[in-house]
């Protein structure tokens, strides 16, 4: 596919205003476009059955991106790639995003996305009703895709799989397994299931601290990310409880992103914790062994005063 690399010197320019309004997801909708931020779930779009419509990028995100934008499939007239400084991609946005890296995707018409639900009969088919918080339809498009489920069935009252915290927190599977975001509920299940008990019920069975250790550990891969700590640090989390600050970080390991999930570990190499990083590795690297005060002198901006926050952290 040919790649239109275009410049952008000012925030004004016309060619990039639908990445104005990536902050409102009615108006999204309306204009039938989603938005992927973040290397992963940017990679994982333009190889995904979704069309890509436009990227937004850094210089840096474009280079790391190269790969994946030489295997992607898109239409005649090319994908366009617009390429600005980071000031000039918060001023585009409104809001700062992972890395200088953001797509448009296009919405599927209708209320069916893919094909494969029917194809998948032999495995399992997961269903959400009244799933409202996109964070909680994101983490279980990870696990369903985890455990093998051939696809997803969404009532109208569950939270839109392709808004920008679904597809970030599902590491951007719900670009990749197939759902269907059924009208008449539950008529609509019947109907794909063939009134044969092939969905999901899920029922509280553990206590929350065991789920989201669960949920964690589901979300880290063999090539995670980790923090280093020192010897305080390992004190502080094992005997007090308290969040993961950059000072106790010495050395940070592998490529993730604010938002990833990464392992925590001491100088031995030992696992503590896993949990979700406030900060990138590019931007954990600048910032450990710093005090909390710095951080925003050192990067420009603050994402808050932890690498990891307590409530996002769990100790194994």
């Amino acid at each position: 596919m040919r790649i239109n690399r275009i410049a952008i010197e000012s925030v004004d320019d016309r060619r990039v205003g639908d990445f104005r309004i990536v902050s409102d997801p009615a108006l999204m909708r309306e204009r039938g476009l989603f938005v992927a931020e973040g290397r992963l779930a940017v990679e994982r779009l333009l190889a995904s059955r979704f069309r890509a419509h436009a990227l937004l990028l850094t210089a840096g995100a474009l280079a790391r991106l190269e790969p994946a934008l030489a295997a992607c499939r898109g239409g005649e007239g090319g994908l366009d790639v617009y390429l600005a400084d980071s000031a000039r991609l918060r001023q585009i946005t409104g809001f700062r995003f992972h890395r200088g890296c953001l797509a448009l995707g296009m919405r599927p018409g209708g209320s069916v996305d893919g094909e494969g639900l029917a194809a998948g009969r032999s495995r399992p088919l997961v269903a959400l009703e009244g799933v409202s918080n996109p964070d909680n339809v994101g983490s279980i498009f990870r696990n369903a895709a985890a455990f093998g489920a051939a696809g997803v069935v969404l009532s109208p009252t569950c939270a839109d799989p392709l808004y920008r915290k679904a597809i970030r927190t599902s590491m951007g599977t719900t670009l990749t397994l197939p759902f269907r975001l059924a009208g008449e509920w539950p008529d609509a299940l019947r109907r794909i299931v063939g009134g044969e008990a092939l969905g999901t019920r899920f029922r509280p069975g553990s206590t929350h601290t065991e789920s989201r250790k669960r949920w964690l550990l589901s979300g880290l891969s063999a090539g995670a990310g980790r923090f280093v700590i020192d010897e305080g640090a390992v004190r502080a989390l094992r005997h007090n409880s308290r969040s993961l600050l950059p000072v106790g970080v010495v050395e940070v390991r592998g490529d993730f992103e604010r938002g990833d999930i990464v392992a925590v570990e001491d100088a031995g190499g030992d696992r503590l914790a896993v949990g979700i990083s406030n900060y990138g590795a590019d931007e954990a690297s600048q910032i450990q062994g710093q005090r909390s005060d710095r951080i925003e002198d050192l990067l420009g901006y603050h994402y808050g005063d932890e690498m990891i926050h307590r409530d996002n952290l769990v100790l194994l």
